[in-house]
């Protein structure tokens, strides 16, 4: 039985090895990124239509308030000064400088508010392009990675399969033991005898555990509750 779970703990290993493999694997690693990447610009892409609907609007209310200046301007040009005291068009001319001043700042606004949506678009456009660009390479990439999982997939397949057949001619306990540890993520679960301890641990085995060990091939490490085996049975 010994030989057997041994194997087993080496089959054990080859399978934890492959699963290591595929978790960290670089074809893994780029799909995720790329995911990552599609994800940003997906959120950079709805962030920039937002930015530009407001933009829009700002625009939409400032040309309003653009034209509606301009009518009041010319509206003040074409009051009748004539009769007017020097006083009263002194007062004339300063609304009309102040309003004329209004309409300036408001199409300096309207340049400023274009400029931003020209560059929101570019923006747009560029991220677009961007995220375009980045789910093809998902798919280069994704295919790279199934490929490699499914060769893996394979391998390990075949070896649960050795698995369960040496299962079946391990003494139940012990198998039950060795699973448990599995699950506490406890690995290698059998080791060696080394001058007479653990060779995990290094916990020294008393006298009557070592006793046990030779007539049974196998103790528990009272330390690390790992299990002990020696081949001088």
């Amino acid at each position: 039985m010994l030989k057997d779970i041994l194997v087993y703990q080496q089959k054990d290993a080859e399978l934890v090895k492959l699963d290591r493999d595929l978790e960290n694997s670089q074809q893994k690693k780029e799909v995720n990124k790329l995911v990552e990447q599609v994800k940003q610009a997906q959120n950079k892409v709805y962030s920039l239509e937002n930015t530009a609907s407001q933009l829009i609007v700002e625009f939409e209310q400032v040309k309003q308030l653009f034209e509606n200046q301009s009518k009041k301007v010319e509206n003040t040009k074409k009051l009748d000064l004539n009769g007017q005291t020097e006083a009263e068009l002194r007062e004339a001319e300063v609304l009309i400088k102040k309003e004329i001043g209004a309409l300036l700042a408001l199409s300096k606004e309207i340049k400023s508010l274009s400029n931003k949506i020209t560059q929101t678009r570019k923006e747009y456009d560029k991220t677009t392009a961007y995220g375009m660009e980045c789910k093809t390479k998902y798919k280069t990439s994704l295919d790279a990675f199934k490929n490699f999982s499914a060769k893996k997939n394979s391998e390990r397949e075949k070896i649960a399969n050795e698995l369960e057949d040496l299962k079946k001619r391990i003494d139940p306990a012990v198998m039950q033991k060795y699973l448990q540890m599995r699950d506490d993520h406890k690995f290698p679960i059998l080791v060696p005898l080394v001058n007479q301890s653990c060779a995990i641990c290094a916990t020294p085995l008393a006298n009557a555990r070592l006793d046990m060990l030779k007539k049974e091939g196998m103790v528990e490490c009272e330390n690390c509750h790992r299990i002990i085996y020696t081949q001088d049975k």
